[in-house]
């Protein structure tokens, strides 16, 4: 056969359809046909595209590897598990929680952020080696006033958060409205509440919203709240174009690090040889922040965070998200 082909079985688990154990009962219980003759057989061989294939006379749609932007809510969570609470996955059609690849996603949200969910199909976009090229926008409004030196502070790259002992990337930041506290934030990794720690740690304490806006050339634009769409194929080539540029200047600093270690090494061997000394004795000047995932402060930080947006949510809907420049509702 074809290696454009494949087992009808295969094509509709693939998609959601069913698990490739039922297929055979489903394409009985459903009128299935490929170019208009009933299938009668789960081994039966069609396009890999499902082009032609019909389910009660209506073709298969989204066959295509799925990419998809998603404007989340406030309150819904970024997880495939089920529990108490809704999960993004609840906004899409049933069927893409079930496809395989899985659909993924790329980049989660706290439950009280709002704003640009990506998920994708494709591994190598979902976890890119070279991720802090991409960079992702996001506004945040303090309850705290804005005291203008934020912006040197974050691009400095010298901010520690609490529990950490290695500090943030350099960051950039923009003051949108100070009025108001707004600022757009534009991150080039991903730690545990960052966008919270980083003003945390600079005393603005707790934040009114927050809101992601973008990941790369992935933009939320007029994208309504709980609604999604599918990636354009200009979008796609741009995000991998960024990350494969991202991957390549990895690759290229693992180079220098290896070369630079080779360097010391031989050094090292070279001192040993004429009798020097080598000072690997720790000073035990280096202060142990622990683990920082789980660090009391940020737990409580958090809970506060969370209260304040549960008191909020009780009293008013979530708001629609204004253009870019005028007020924000809920932002990451």
């Amino acid at each position: 056969m074809s290696r454009n082909t494949t087992r009808i079985d295969r094509l509709l688990a693939n998609l959601g359809y069913c698990s490739r154990r039922s297929a055979l009962s489903y394409i009985r219980r459903n009128r299935v046909t490929f170019e208009g003759e009933v299938v009668a057989s789960a081994s039966t061989h069609v396009p890999q595209d499902g082009a032609g294939v019909a389910i009660n006379d209506e073709p298969l749609l989204d066959t295509k590897p799925l990419h998809i932007l998603l404007h989340k809510p406030s309150g819904y969570v970024c997880t495939r598990e089920k529990g108490e609470h809704k999960t993004v996955y609840d906004l899409l059609p049933p069927d893409f929680y079930k496809r395989r690849p899985l659909l993924n996603i790329c980049g989660r949200l706290d439950r009280w952020v709002t704003g640009l969910v990506f998920l994708t199909q494709d591994g190598g976009v979902a976890q890119p080696e070279g991720e802090e090229a991409v960079g992702q926008d996001v506004r945040h409004q303090g309850l705290a006033r804005l005291q203008g030196d934020e912006a040197e502070i974050f691009k400095a790259g010298t901010l520690l958060l609490n529990g950490e002992t290695k500090p943030c990337r350099p960051a950039d930041l923009e003051i949108l409205d100070p009025v108001n506290n707004l600022a757009k934030v534009t991150l080039y990794e991903g730690k545990y509440h960052q966008i919270r720690r980083m003003f945390s740690a600079i005393g603005n304490g707790v934040p009114r919203s927050i809101a992601r806006i973008s990941i790369g050339p992935l933009q939320l634009g007029n994208l309504e709240v709980g609604k999604w769409r599918h990636v354009t194929e200009e979008e796609l080539r741009a995000l991998r174009a960024v990350v494969d540029a991202g991957e390549a200047q990895a690759a290229g600093q693992r180079e220098k690090t290896k070369a630079n270690t080779a360097h010391d090494e031989g050094e090292e061997n070279e001192s040993e040889h004429e009798g020097t000394d080598v000072d690997n004795d720790d000073d035990g000047d280096e202060e142990d922040f622990g683990d920082g995932d789980n660090d009391d402060g940020d737990q409580d930080l958090a809970k506060l965070w969370e209260a304040e947006h549960a008191a909020e949510e009780s009293r008013r809907p979530i708001q629609q998200p204004q253009p870019e420049g005028k007020e924000l509702a809920d932002v990451k």
